[in-house]
Formats: structure tokens, C-alpha cells, sequence
């Protein structure tokens, strides 16, 4: 098998390993309790961020398995300063154009617990989405193919969380194209820049902003 299409089944094995992981910790969260009605509340900024940090382990795994380092995953210092200013650019614009910023000048201490769950999400997805999974699917087939075939399959995971969460038919569809949508244009950005920083911010920016909606 070529090194890279290896490198990509690898990646598709762990990215659905970490899909699992978040599974698992989020179940075992709600058996002992902690869950969260609402991102504005401090109980659901600890429960993101263990869900976020077990996605990672079997990323971390396989990266200690085939002698990978963070910046193969996007990780890394190369257009960091870059990835930060358009990231915190579109990011700004996100919240104006979603109306969140005029809350965000009359700051809340919920407002932090919120950023802190959608740092999390954020964060995570991306290092496993784009960092890891787009980027050896990229050196596999290519750019195009690359960022379009990690999207769908980004989109596909989303479905039982949907699913979980009580969408049916047409809405399911629809919320699964929005995922899908969102998902490309995260896979864009790193692809850019291949660090994971600028979808990164971007994508907490979108989550952050949806919690002042419905919580």
C-alpha cells in the first residue's frame, strides 16, 4: 500500500476511533450526571472540554503509533500569526453579521462559560477533522478530492448526533447540509494556511455565537 493512502486509511480508523471516544465520554457524563440544558451554564463548559479531550486520544495514539508530531496534524508555528489574524477577522465578522456581538458588549460571566465549551468543540474537531484527517486525505488524492471527501464524511458522523438530538427527515437533511457546508469552508481555511488555528478560531466563533440563541 503507498505510504500516503496508508497514512489516510490510518487517519480514517483513528478519526473514527475519536468519533467513538466523544460518544463514550458524552454517555458517561449523562450517567453520572453531568449535563448541561443550557452552554451558558459552568457544568456544560466542563462536559465539553472532556468530551473534546477524549476525541483526542486515539488521535494522540495513532500519532505516537506512526511517529507523527502535532504539526502533521496542524499544530504548529508555520502561519500562525496569519491563521490568527484572518481567523479573529472572520471571526469578528461572524459575530456581527449573527447579531451575538451586541451581546457580547454587555459581557456576562456566562458568556466565558459558553466561549470555554465552544473553545472545545472547536478546537478538537479541527485538529481531528481538518488537522488530521483532511490533511492525509490531501497528500492521498489531492487538494479537491481531499477537502471534499473529508467534508462528507465530516457530515455522515454528524448524522447520529442529529439523529440523538431528535432531527427527522427534511430537518435532519437540512441541518446535515449546513454541517457539510460549514464543514467545507473549515477544510478550506486549513487547507490554506495547514494550520489548524484559522478554522479553528472560526469554527468557535460560529458555535459561540448559537448559544446566545438557544442556549
Amino acid at each position: 500500500m503507498p505510504p500516503a493512502r496508508g497514512a489516510a486509511a490510518v487517519a480514517v480508523l483513528a478519526t473514527a476511533l475519536s468519533v467513538a471516544a466523544g460518544f463514550l465520554a458524552a454517555g458517561s457524563l449523562s450517567a453520572l450526571g453531568l449535563v448541561g440544558s443550557s452552554w451558558l451554564e459552568p457544568r456544560s463548559a466542563l462536559r465539553q472540554t472532556i468530551i473534546g479531550a477524549a476525541t483526542l486520544v486515539p488521535l494522540l495514539i495513532a500519532l505516537r503509533l506512526t511517529r507523527s508530531g502535532l504539526d502533521s496534524v496542524g499544530v504548529t508555528r508555520t502561519n500562525l500569526a496569519r491563521s490568527v489574524a484572518i481567523g479573529v477577522a472572520l471571526a469578528a465578522a461572524w459575530l456581527f453579521a449573527s447579531g451575538a456581538l451586541g451581546d457580547l458588549l454587555k459581557p456576562r460571566l456566562e458568556h466565558a462559560f459558553a466561549l470555554i465549551g465552544a473553545l472545545s468543540v472547536g478546537f478538537s474537531e479541527e485538529i481531528v477533522w481538518r488537522g488530521y484527517l483532511q490533511s492525509r486525505l490531501i497528500d492521498w488524492i489531492g487538494a479537491r478530492r481531499g477537502i471534499v471527501l473529508a467534508t462528507t464524511v465530516f457530515a455522515l458522523f454528524h448524522i447520529p448526533q442529529r439523529l440523538l438530538a431528535g432531527a427527522r427527515g427534511t430537518d435532519l437533511v437540512q441541518e446535515i447540509v449546513v454541517v457539510a457546508l460549514f464543514g467545507g469552508g473549515f477544510g478550506v481555511l486549513q487547507a490554506s494556511t495547514r494550520n489548524v488555528t484559522l478554522p479553528a478560531i472560526v469554527h468557535t466563533a460560529i458555535d459561540w455565537s448559537a448559544r446566545f440563541v438557544d442556549g
